[in-house]
Parts: C-alpha cells; sequence; structure tokens
C-alpha cells in the first residue's frame, strides 16, 4: 500500500499494483508531510497544514488520535527505534515527542523558528537531529526530558 497527502486536503492509500483507491481520510488543510507507518504496520502517522499532526488506521483510514500543534505540519514524522514515540517539527518552532498509542505529549522543544525539516534519529536511535529556518540544526537526546509547557 502506498501512502499519499495532497494539497486537496485529503491523505489516500492506494493498492501499489494496480492504483486502486483503498481508502481516504479528509484533514482539515493541504498535507505536504510524508506519512510514515508504525513499526507494526497498523498506524500511519502524518502532518498536515490544519496544525494537526493525525494517527490513521492504515487498513481502513479511521481515526485513531490526532494532536494540535501551534501552527502548521509540514515536517515528515520519524519513530523511535522502538515504536513507542512520533517525532515531529510543526512551523510553530517546536519539535514534538508523542505517544504512538494515544498521542499524549511526551515532550516538545523550542528552536528559534519554523520546523520545515524532518527530524532524523542517529543510528543508535538517541539523538534527533532536525534543522529549524533559525540556520540550526539541532541535535536532542530523546531520553531527555524537554519542556511540555507552551
Amino acid at each position: 500500500t502506498l501512502y499519499v497527502g495532497s494539497d486537496d486536503f485529503n491523505i489516500y492509500a492506494l493498492n501499489t499494483k494496480t492504483g486502486d483507491l483503498i481508502w481516504k481520510y479528509v484533514t482539515g488543510n493541504i498535507v505536504q508531510s510524508s506519512p510514515t507507518v508504525s513499526t507494526d504496520g497498523n498506524t500511519l502517522f502524518v502532518g498536515s497544514t490544519d496544525h494537526y499532526i493525525y494517527a490513521l488506521n492504515t487498513k481502513t483510514g479511521n481515526h485513531v488520535w490526532k494532536y494540535k500543534t501551534g501552527n502548521e505540519v509540514n515536517s515528515s514524522p520519524v519513530l523511535s527505534l522502538n515504536g513507542n514515540t512520533v517525532y515531529v517539527g510543526s512551523d510553530d518552532c517546536y519539535i514534538y515527542g508523542l505517544n504512538t498509542a494515544a498521542g499524549d505529549l511526551v515532550w516538545k522543544y523550542m528552536t528559534g523558528a519554523r520546523i520545515y525539516s524532518s527530524p532524523v534519529l542517529s543510528p543508535d536511535a538517541n539523538i534527533l537531529f532536525v534543522g529549524s529556518t533559525d540556520y540550526y540544526i539541532y541535535a536532542l537526546n530523546v531520553s531527555m526530558n524537554f519542556t511540555t509547557s507552551n
């Protein structure tokens, strides 16, 4: 299955052999983020310019949870090695760590400007790297307890 977001506000699941539509999910705005699939293959994570990070069931497209950030989410999510946390940046200047099961905030870290780039984990999955439009690349130890307040 191929998962893709679109300027028509939809996230599509397409059969890779036939191109047939399996399901589509409507968000509140354009989807420029590239979807990421959970380690068990059951959940799709994707951001939207409607300020939300979505978790969808990969088989049905049904809504699992959504988390509202302070601005557009153009960044593409990345999963922790154990699959328990999804990391994604937002135009509100924060990088978020969210629990994959329920969408609860684990931590967030404020950079100096918007985050368009997609985070990447170090080979040992302990350091999260993300670029910000403040011209810095941030290296965050994912085991740290960053601020969870605004």
